[in-house]
């Protein structure tokens, strides 16, 4: 602990050493309180924190503060584009106790990262078109519909396919018959 100020009625050595020396049992005995939490009501005691980074003194109001200001924000490079980003040291900490390691500049690279490794480059069978898998056979439903000349409300009664279905898909037949765009 360090004094801040002159202590009335002590010489400042003997201010700055109060808890090292006897005058600290007496000042207790007398005013029959801790004399640190004295010093500190009275405003002359300053409680020394060192930031667990540098070392340095670290000052404010917050008694809570474990990082000077420096050492608060760490660099960390970005996922996706490699830049180097400042981030929290509190909020890194916590992102990797909840396992989430990757860290990113903003949402692009979030949103590029996540399609290049979980997306249809890594699973190819979602992405629909050519060679992907649709959750309705579209050759299966155009065969009915030119089998039985129904339309899109009756051909979704018979296959128990939703009528926004059946109508895409015709549609989407009916365009790569005629080889529109």
């Amino acid at each position: 602990m360090r004094v801040k100020g002159d202590v009335p009625h002590l010489s400042p050595s003997l201010a700055e050493n109060i808890s090292l020396c006897g005058a600290y049992r007496l000042v207790a005995a007398i005013f029959g309180k801790d004399p640190n939490k004295l010093l500190r009501q009275k405003g002359l005691l300053e409680p020394k924190r060192r930031c667990r980074g540098c070392g340095r003194d670290i000052t404010g109001e917050n008694q809570g503060i474990r990082f000077c200001e420096a050492c608060r924000l760490i660099p960390v490079a970005c996922e996706g584009c490699g830049e180097v980003i400042l981030r929290r040291r509190q909020d890194v900490i916590n992102a990797a106790r909840r396992g989430q390691e990757h860290q990113f500049c903003g949402k692009r690279c979030f949103g590029a990262w996540v399609g290049t490794n979980y997306g249809f480059a890594v699973h190819p069978g979602n992405a629909g078109g050519k060679g992907g898998k649709r959750k309705y056979d579209y050759s299966f439903v155009w065969a009915e519909h030119l089998r039985t000349g129904y339309g899109c409300r009756r051909l979704s009664r018979l296959l128990s396919i939703p009528e926004s279905s059946i109508s895409h898909i015709l549609r989407a037949q009916k365009k790569a018959r005629d080889g529109g765009p």
